[in-house]
């Protein structure tokens, strides 16, 4: 498979306290529409700064400073192994005219996941947000703009039990196979209320989506407070001779809204009616009569944390 290397420059307002990111929407081919980091091909005979520089100035028509290397994406898209260098970039000289792409907007650090990431982009802001996590950013954050500073230095413990944590891959995975967990917020008189829903795990945007009724206790919850916990179990396995099940489990923390574009709406109840049917007369036919009286969540993602546990 051919090779492309390429550079992606994550422009920050400010290299100091980085609180913002500049996010561009490809303006054309299979991907016109999603959102990346602006950049492109290295040239024969350019490092990847000299590369970035001038991509920039030619897609952007600013000159900026390339700071700090982030990480290299290497990502298989169907045509072509793609290799990305990214590095954390300020503006030097301009004021970020759009020459190739159809739209930009400055994102904060707090909430990248607002937009539909091109594939290997996604991991560059993984990567951004494992930096996040290890504080290497978040002491440069202002508390009262970042969501994501207050929920990690506040809200969330490390695991007790750490040599039965698993990785984020198990994590997602068991996301991803499972139908069902329980949805728990913050209900009337500030009780607890849990409620068992079906759900549906997202990896373009890496957020959990769901399916309830327009009004009740639920979006009454969290619409007065949208902090939820969200917990997904396996259905666990037993070693040979032994009764006790070895069970998987998933708990995210994040923030939840009701969707409001109907389009969303359309993809999330479609995606959650495949988890349990291919039968695609049956679910045109729910979308049809179901889904006028329908709402949507999406939870985005704050912290997730998974663990296998033995009963016995």
């Amino acid at each position: 498979m051919k090779t492309v290397r390429v550079v992606a420059a994550v422009i920050c307002d400010s290299t100091e306290k980085k609180n913002k990111v500049f996010a561009t929407a490809r303006g054309y081919g299979a991907y016109k529409g999603w959102w990346e980091f602006p950049g492109g091909k290295i040239e024969p005979g350019e490092t990847p700064e000299k590369a970035l520089v001038r991509e920039i100035k030619e897609e952007l028509n600013t000159t900026v400073s390339v700071e700090e290397y982030i990480t290299t994406v290497e990502y298989d898209y169907p045509e072509f192994h793609l290799s990305m260098d990214c590095f954390w970039c300020r503006v030097e000289e301009g004021e970020l005219m759009l020459l190739e792409h159809e739209a930009a907007k400055w994102l904060p650090l707090s909430d990248l996941r607002q937009v539909k990431w091109l594939p290997a982009d996604v991991i560059v802001i993984q990567e951004i947000e494992k930096l996040l996590e290890k504080d290497l950013l978040l002491s440069d954050i202002p508390s009262d703009s970042s969501r994501y500073k207050a929920a990690t230095l506040l809200a969330f413990r490390k695991m007790r039990r750490f040599k039965q944590q698993i990785s984020e891959e198990a994590c997602i995975r068991i996301l991803k196979e499972q139908k069902r967990g329980v949805l728990s917020m913050i209900g009337d008189g500030g009780y607890p209320y849990g409620i068992p829903l079906d759900h549906w795990y997202s990896e373009e945007d890496h957020k959990l989506y769901f399916h309830c009724a327009k009004t009740g206790h639920k979006t009454d919850a969290i619409t007065a407070c949208d902090k939820v916990s969200y917990c997904v179990m396996d259905e666990g396995f037993r070693k040979e001779g032994e009764w006790a099940l070895n069970i998987n489990s998933v708990v995210v923390f994040g923030r939840i809204c009701i969707v409001e574009d109907e389009d969303k709406k359309r993809e999330v109840c479609t995606n959650l009616c495949r988890k349990f049917t291919d039968d695609e007369a049956y679910i045109q036919k729910e979308l049809t009569n179901a889904f006028p009286r329908v709402s949507c969540l999406e939870l985005t993602i704050e912290h997730m944390t998974g663990k296998l546990v033995n009963e016995s």
